[in-house]
């Protein structure tokens, strides 16, 4: 296997853009990105985020060699690690470690995506705020309101008023985790 590729991001700039070939998995060592999507009218909606410590692409497209419809941009500078779409599919195929890790990150990324979306079908935009700062605590501050409003599904004014009106914090928001009905959001 070749070496790891280090590669630097500036804050703003993509990593990855629709329509272009999906041919690296990254680990982040430093620095956070944002996931997201431009709809037929122009307007972005923010789909993930994810930082230092872990893997970042579409493992979906990867596998499969297709074109991954989102963008991934720096929102501060990073520093990543590329690994080429032939390097991992020979680890995948061949080395059990990263067959686990690629299951495990399978598993939480599936139960991430259903949480939200249960989220935004039973959750006020004050409950999933607080849901957020839990999921992103290492995160939320780094992260600029718009995106986080994006990601929430609300307008930046709004985050603004639940901001205002409520003194939610990353602890509390893991208290309402632990005290929420776990059935619908935990599995």
């Amino acid at each position: 296997m070749k070496k790891l590729v280090r590669a630097e991001y500036r804050a703003n700039e993509h990593f990855s853009t629709p329509n272009a070939p999906n041919t690296y998995i990254a680990y982040i060592a430093k620095g956070l990105f944002r996931l997201y999507l431009i709809d037929q009218y122009g307007k972005e909606a923010t789909h993930d985020f994810t930082g230092e410590g872990l893997f970042m692409s579409s493992y979906g497209a990867i596998i499969l060699n297709k074109i991954f419809p989102m963008y991934i941009q720096a929102l501060e500078d990073s520093e990543i690690y590329l690994l080429s779409r032939d390097e991992f599919i020979y680890l995948w195929q061949n080395d059990l470690r990263w067959k686990n890790i690629l299951q495990k990150t399978t598993e939480f990324d599936s139960l991430e995506l259903r949480n939200r979306e249960m989220g935004f079908l039973l959750y006020d935009a004050q409950t999933r705020y607080a849901h957020f700062l839990d999921r992103y605590e290492r995160y939320a501050e780094r992260i600029k309101l718009r995106y986080t409003a994006s990601y929430l599904g609300i307008s930046p004014e709004t985050l603004s008023r639940i901001r205002k009106n409520t003194t939610i914090t990353a602890s509390d928001a893991q208290l309402l985790h632990m005290k929420k009905d776990d059935k619908f959001l935990d599995g």
